[in-house]
């Protein structure tokens, strides 16, 4: 418990960082309906032991001192995380794990075939975390997979991404990478040799050739793939000879 008390610390730490790097919410969770670094208070533990007997399940212990020392929900992987109060967290929740057998043991994505029954409603023992993109997040809180997030795209792909503590932490750190590449891509010019711009990005790079026939390749950095410098063909990094025709802005939003 204690171990768990100093990483949700450390977390709630990042998330400050967040906030300084980020203060107007315009690089990550931009939107209204998105978290804007803001958390909801935490749960006491006889609030969440209640629940587990109301409820007859067992939180895994990640998720219970996520709500003990960060808080019931807010900032966190895509949009947000739910409430822990919200009805939309709890509307899979009963008393026996009922997964289908092709679903207990995702160890990385399993696809339905179109003719197939989405099982996703039939699996009870969850809890909703929150939209992503076009699908939803849900904890499962029962069964083989306990412990473990799993992500729906509401059409044929269920996904597992790991264990909650370890999938809110490299959300975290990757939000950090994020908006620090995304203050150093922003200092780059367009008379700029590669080596200042490599410099100052201080990070891995790649140079996407695409297609012979176009006039243009692009310059594209790790910890920010939705930013890309568009470059003459006939660049030559060793000599410097390197001309930039555009600079393309990261659109920032939700990670």
């Amino acid at each position: 418990m204690d171990n768990y008390k100093e990483f949700w610390q450390n977390i709630i730490q990042k998330i400050e960082d967040l906030k300084k790097l980020d203060p107007k919410c315009k690089i990550i969770a931009s939107a209204k309906h998105y978290h804007q670094y803001q958390r909801l208070p935490a749960v006491s533990a006889n609030t969440i032991i209640t629940f587990e007997k109301e409820n007859k399940v067992n939180l895994p212990e990640s998720y219970r001192t996520y709500l003990q020392y960060y808080g019931a929900g807010g900032a966190g992987p895509a949009d947000y995380i739910s409430s822990f109060f919200s009805d939309a967290l709890r509307s899979n929740i009963v008393t026996a794990s009922t997964y289908p057998s092709h679903v207990e043991a995702i160890t990385n994505c399993y696809f339905l075939s179109e003719d197939e029954e989405h099982p996703i409603n039939k699996l009870h023992g969850l809890l909703s975390l929150g939209h992503s993109g076009l699908g939803n997040n849900y904890l499962v809180i029962n069964g083989k997979e306990h412990g473990l997030v799993w992500y729906w795209d509401n059409d044929y792909t269920l996904c597992n991404n790991g264990p909650f503590d370890q999938w809110y932490s490299e959300w975290v750190d990757k939000a950090l990478l994020y908006v620090k590449s995304y203050h150093n891509y922003n200092k780059i010019s367009q008379n700029m040799k590669f080596s200042e711009i490599k410099a100052i990005m201080g990070t891995k790079y790649k140079i996407n050739n695409l297609e012979d026939k176009l006039s243009f390749h692009i310059l594209t950095f790790e910890h920010l793939p939705d930013a890309s410098i568009r470059i003459l063909p006939d660049y030559d990094i060793n000599k410097e000879n390197f001309t930039i025709i555009d600079i393309h802005e990261p659109r920032g939003g939700g990670l």
